[in-house]
Order: C-alpha cells, then sequence, then structure tokens
C-alpha cells in the first residue's frame, strides 16, 4: 500500500464515520479512491512545506557563516 492509498483510505474512513473501520482498510476500491486527490494534495503540500523549511534552515546557516 502506497502512502496516498493509505491517506486516501484514512480520509474515507473519516468522512463515513466508520468507528469499526477507521483506517478504511475494508473499503471497497471504487470509495476510498474518490479521497485520492485529497490525499495527494495533502502530501504534496507537507513535501512543500518540509523543503520550505530545508530552504529557511540553509539560509540561517548560511547567515551565521559569514
Amino acid at each position: 500500500m502506497t502512502l496516498e492509498e493509505f491517506l486516501a483510505r484514512v480520509l474515507a474512513a473519516r468522512k463515513m464515520r466508520l468507528i469499526k473501520d477507521p483506517q478504511g482498510k475494508r473499503l471497497p476500491e471504487e470509495l476510498w479512491r474518490k479521497c485520492l486527490p485529497d490525499a495527494e494534495f495533502i502530501i504534496g503540500a507537507i513535501m512543500a512545506f518540509d523543503m520550505q523549511k530545508m530552504v529557511e534552515r540553509f539560509h540561517v546557516a548560511e547567515d551565521e557563516g559569514e
């Protein structure tokens, strides 16, 4: 299972308020796939945030080295 699929399953389970399957492990593919674009967006946003933090740390380290 990919991170995208896992996140899509969790999002779908949350939207459906599944108590006995909060990770959506038993959801049919057609249900969790509807949340795949949201999952991909969230992962992309987290990656962009991480990249921004790395760049900020690089610039701080560079400024301290002067």
